[in-house]
Parts: C-alpha cells; structure tokens; sequence
C-alpha cells in the first residue's frame, strides 16, 4: 500500500510539474502577443499619420488648382481684350 501510495504521489507531482511548465508557456505566449499587439499599434499610428500628410498635401494640391483655374480663367480674359 505504502509503495502504491509512493507512485500515486510521484504521478500527481509529475502531473503538476506539466502544469507548472504549460503555465510557463502560456505566460511566455502572452507576453509574445502583448509585445506584437504593441507593435500592431505602433504601425497602425504610423500609417495613421502618414494618412492624416496625404489628406493635407491633396488639400494643398486642391487648392493649388482651383487658383491654377482662376489665373487661366483671368488670363484669358485678358487675352480676349487684345483680341481684333
């Protein structure tokens, strides 16, 4: 009985040996997906910002044309006036 008893206690101690090296691996795996989630989120501010650039250089560019458009527009009138 004694010898019974030693096994089974040899079998719940290697049982929560594997326990306690899965805990491990599931705290190794969760600080693997915190690191690349904070990696996601720095990319994701990055791609943010440079969106935010390209929506103010179209802006820019935009506004650029429509005074590109006036001065074609007044420079024709002009034109017109020299015109027999």
């Amino acid at each position: 009985m004694v010898t019974d008893l030693s096994g089974e206690v040899a079998n719940v101690s290697s049982v929560i040996k594997g326990l306690a090296d899965d805990g491990q691996n599931v705290a190794a795996s969760m600080s693997q997906i915190d690191s690349l989630m904070k990696k996601s989120t720095d990319e994701t501010q990055t791609v943010s910002a440079a969106t935010e650039e390209q929506a103010a250089s179209m802006e820019e560019i935009n506004s650029s044309s429509e005074k590109l458009n006036k001065m074609a527009q007044e420079l024709q009138e002009a034109v017109r006036q020299f015109k027999l």
